[in-house]
């Protein structure tokens, strides 16, 4: 993808839920089984702007902007990997879903963990797009390469011009280019929103508590897992392989020539990967 993108499709048809009081901005489409999809950290539901709609052929799609996120609101509280794993819950609760399949890109597929770990009546199945890895989440959280994102993201939360905006998102792509030029444009339009600069600092700090990491979590997981890994992401692949080794419901695609972003960057063959893993397993 090389053009700048068009998000018209999701944002015009986009909706507002009250979710036990939070303004929750979302789209749905589509006919089939229900399944979620949740954005990363600093991240909104366009981030599957080139899955959502190809794979409402076959599913009925929920994606939304998490709490302090995007264009939902961003009340003063504080914010953890809990507090984003209640309102996803809450927000399916709010649509009358009972069990769904989930779709979880980086911080969203660590959330969908949590979710599959604490409320596993509620998952059918989940896709982990370069989710922080369970196997590997307490290292992570004192790595080098977790620290720079980190301060990539507060500069972009506290200070929202278009330079930081990109210094942090290139990183996470193989490369920059006009489409992803396009996501930081957007990116900018919220950025600057009251109360989001608080939020990340707040989710961050929160998320190097111990109570938050998933490696005593894994091995316990009763629902079906797949991760869907780019090969170029920033902070590795070797987690991905590690995580096999310690429960057999888990499984690993991996993507060439794609980082975090994969289901960006390779589409077509992401929203196979979960067509058929969803389907048939």
């Amino acid at each position: 993808m090389t053009s700048m993108v068009d998000f018209s499709y999701i944002q015009k048809n986009a909706k507002y839920l009250d979710v036990k009081g939070v303004r929750t901005r979302y789209y749905e489409s589509g006919q089939g089984p229900p399944v979620v999809f949740l954005h990363g950290k600093t991240g909104s539901m366009e981030s599957f702007v080139y899955d959502l709609e190809p794979l409402s052929k076959s599913f009925k799609v929920y994606a939304f902007d998490m709490i302090g996120h995007g264009f939902t609101d961003k009340p003063e509280m504080d914010y953890s990997p809990k507090t984003l794993m209640d309102h996803a819950v809450d927000f399916a609760d709010a649509l009358g879903l009972g069990s769904f399949s989930l779709v979880g890109h980086a911080w969203g597929g660590w959330i969908s963990t949590l979710i599959s770990y604490y409320h596993p009546e509620r998952v059918n199945k989940v896709v982990s797009i370069c989710g922080l890895n369970p196997s590997s989440l307490s290292s992570l959280i004192h790595s080098t390469d977790k620290k720079m994102m980190d301060s990539l993201t507060l500069n972009a939360a506290f200070d929202p011009s278009l330079d930081n905006i990109r210094a942090r998102m290139k990183v996470m792509f193989k490369s920059y280019d006009e489409s992803v030029e396009s996501l930081a444009l957007l990116r900018s339009k919220y950025y600057a929103s009251p109360g989001f600069s608080k939020a990340m600092s707040s989710l961050i700090e929160s998320s190097k508590k111990a109570e938050y990491t998933l490696d005593d979590k894994l091995a316990n997981l009763t629902r079906p897992m797949i991760f869907v890994w780019g090969r170029d992401c920033y902070f590795g692949y070797r987690q991905a392989y590690n995580a096999l080794d310690v429960n057999p419901r888990l499984s690993l695609f991996m993507v060439a020539n794609a980082g975090e972003w994969v289901q960006w960057e390779k589409p077509e063959i992401v929203n196979a990967v979960i067509e058929a893993y969803l389907r048939d397993g």
